[in-house]
Order: structure tokens, then sequence, then C-alpha cells
């Protein structure tokens, strides 16, 4: 979750989409803090499927800017096809958090 600290300064250049397999309840603080730079979040104990099932992709895809490019960041590398079977860029979270750079590089264009 090393990422959360970003997410104010990214959401003012990109919408912030969240994909993830946990449930509500567990998310739920955490979720309360990034709201309000949120564009839509899917949690799988909602839809009812999980990453990396393309079904939950595309259930969050439907809520992204078809004009925009998609940037997925996930810390599971099996999670990564689909989106990119969807066409989306991809950025492995890696526990090195290397990845952060990474995203603001693609944030900034």
């Amino acid at each position: 979750m090393e990422g959360i600290h970003h997410v104010e300064k990214w959401s003012t250049i990109s919408d912030i989409h969240i994909l993830s397999n946990h449930r509500s309840e567990w998310l739920q603080p955490v979720m309360d803090r990034l709201r309000p730079f949120l564009t839509s979040m899917t949690i799988s104990a909602e839809v009812g499927v999980a990453k990396p099932d393309p079904i939950i992709y595309k259930i969050c895809n439907k809520q992204t800017d078809p004009d925009r490019p998609i940037l997925f960041v996930d810390n599971k590398l099996e999670n990564l096809i689909p989106a990119i079977d969807l066409g989306w860029q991809t950025i492995h979270a890696d526990p090195d958090h290397e990845w952060i750079s990474k995203v603001d590089q693609f944030v900034r264009g």
C-alpha cells in the first residue's frame, strides 16, 4: 500500500480507479481516505468475480474514459495479463517500490 501516499497527487492529473480482490469492509478505512481522489472502485467481493478473471477487468473498464490511456498496476504478475489483453499498459508493483517512480513518469506524460 506504499502508493497510497501518492494517490492525491496522481489524481490531479489522472483518473484513479481501484480494482481490488479484497472485501469492502477490509478496505473501508483506506478507501474512506482515498475516496475524494478516486473516479471508481471495483471490489471483487461486490461484483462476485476476482482478478485475474477477465470479467472483473471488463467491469472496471466500463468505468474508464475510452479516450484516455490506462495504466494498471498490480503486485501479482498474473494479474497483469488480462489488463494487457484489454490494451492497458501495465506496471508490476515490485517490493522495492520502484514502480512508484514509473507511475509518476507515466502520469506526467
